[in-house]
């Protein structure tokens, strides 16, 4: 439930940060 709530806080915190979202499509391309 711990590792959960922090994708949740992790999730919420891109959403926030647009360029956040884009470097991890980027790192995921790579």
């Amino acid at each position: 439930m711990k590792g959960k709530q922090k994708n949740y806080r992790e999730e919420k915190k891109r959403a926030r940060k647009g360029s956040k979202e884009q470097s991890r499509i980027f790192f995921k391309l790579i």
